[in-house]
């Protein structure tokens, strides 16, 4: 079922890449000429919609740059709001699943020339740009390198983690605890690092080290909070573990992963 699901998309894609990448070509060099060099350059953030890239756009256009976040779809944790643009803005989501399977696929086709037209620097991950779901995967950084936009790759997890690869047993486990489907894309995802290693401009490092043969930058965490939303209270209460109760919250996405277990062994 999933191979004829496979073929079904690609059949649909190929008269869009026959008519699109035409387009796309001549939109990437004509990109090239009107591009402004003097000017501060303009960055787009996705298309995955981690919370991230709401914070990394946002924390760029308090520093002048004119940033923006383009996300596939919003996770059920987040709001429409906290991202920029959504490619259901091109195309409303379908309420049948098998119609929505196939817009997943197309939506793309109309983000890509907003993304060569308008930006000068792209920030993915190591699955890819906007087109990482379609048959032009690949062929998205050549449109990237004719029309003179940089593309700057920053790992997330899912997109990088290769479980052979691991070093640490510990993490890999925690990993197959939460991940467990992971260990089978292991080939597609070293298939992305193995070419965004090659043609990125600037890779971000971080803790997502194993099977990296490369990185330009290596902050620990790269991950950020905004803290002008987070205020410590001001008024003094009893909850000081002698007086009374202390309440500790830990609200991860999986907690196999982020050690939830040692959280409640510790308190208990």
């Amino acid at each position: 079922m999933n191979l004829l699901k496979k073929c079904l998309k690609n059949f649909i894609q190929w008269p869009l890449c026959i008519i699109g990448i035409p387009v796309y070509l001549a939109l990437a060099i004509l990109s090239k000429f009107q591009r402004n060099k003097l000017k501060k350059p303009k960055l787009v953030w996705g298309p995955v919609p981690l919370i991230s890239n709401k914070y990394w756009s946002r924390s760029l256009e308090k520093a002048d740059y004119f940033s923006r976040s383009f996300v596939e779809t919003v996770y059920a944790i987040n709001r429409k709001s906290d991202f920029d643009i959504i490619f259901y803005d091109f195309i409303p989501e379908s309420k049948s699943a098998l119609l929505e399977e196939v817009l997943i696929i197309l939506r793309p086709y109309l983000v890509l020339p907003t993304i060569l037209w308008k930006f000068d620097i792209v920030h993915i991950p190591f699955s890819g740009g906007v087109m990482y779901r379609t048959i032009l995967l690949r062929v998205e950084y050549f449109l990237y390198y004719l029309s003179g936009i940089k593309v700057i790759v920053i790992p997330y997890g899912r997109d990088f983690y290769q479980y052979s690869r691991i070093a640490d047993n510990e993490l890999k486990h925690a990993l197959l605890l939460s991940y467990p489907e992971l260990a089978l894309q292991e080939s597609l995802v070293r298939s992305n690092i193995r070419f965004w290693s090659k043609y990125a401009d600037c890779i971000v490092g971080s803790f997502h080290l194993d099977g990296l043969g490369r990185w330009d930058v290596l902050p620990y965490v790269p991950f950020m909070i905004e803290l002008d939303n987070w205020r410590p209270k001001e008024s003094e209460h009893s909850r000081d573990g002698i007086h009374d109760e202390v309440r500790i919250i830990h609200t991860p996405n999986h907690k196999g992963f982020k050690g939830t277990e040692f959280i409640l062994n510790t308190i208990e």
